[in-house]
């Protein structure tokens, strides 16, 4: 029910990589959506529960380091419920060996699935309405396909748009 790989990095550093066999066989809006799991497992499961939908083709986890054992017990929990049910959503899980930061496992969440067209990264603490994925995915896609590859989102402040503490972002492949 699952595939283990390494992913390139220095052999003993490297991530791995395990994901449910069967992709999802329906047309759905959005690519990939992945999140980081660091701290907060009840708020990953929630968000990890919320894009568990027809318009989803891929979640993707990075486990940024082993640092809290809840994390690595709600990250279990998850993959199980996609191994479960592969009918909706394909689940990708992929560990890394030590903490590397949010960036870079952000950048995993792309590295893992090379061939999408676009990516919506969340923090683990981010979940969506039911139904909100459905409404927004061709939205997305539309707003992604015109720009330079990338659309970060911040939130108003009293002091205008704050964006370091980015609630989720937008990636897609350059189109020219």
């Amino acid at each position: 029910v699952l595939v283990v790989a390494a992913l390139s990095a220095a052999a003993d550093d490297a991530p791995t990589r395990r994901e449910t066999v069967a992709p999802p066989d329906h047309n759905c809006t959005i690519p990939v959506v992945g999140f980081t799991a660091f701290r907060g497992p009840e708020l990953l499961k929630r968000g990890v529960r919320s894009v568990r939908t027809r318009a989803v083709c891929r979640v993707v986890i990075v486990v940024n380091g082993h640092e809290d054992a809840s994390v690595d017990a709600a990250v279990e929990e998850l993959w199980a419920e996609g191994v479960a049910d592969a009918t909706t959503t394909q689940t990708v899980v992929v560990t890394l060996a030590r903490n590397r930061g949010v960036s870079a496992s952000w950048n995993e969440v792309i590295e893992s699935t090379p061939n999408a067209e676009d990516w919506l990264i969340c923090n683990s603490d981010v979940a969506f309405r039911n139904g909100t994925l459905d409404d927004i995915g061709p939205e997305l896609a539309l707003m992604l396909s015109g720009g330079d590859g990338m659309a970060i989102f911040g939130f108003p402040t009293r002091n205008g748009i704050q964006y370091g503490q980015i609630a989720f972002a937008l990636a897609a492949k350059t189109r020219r």
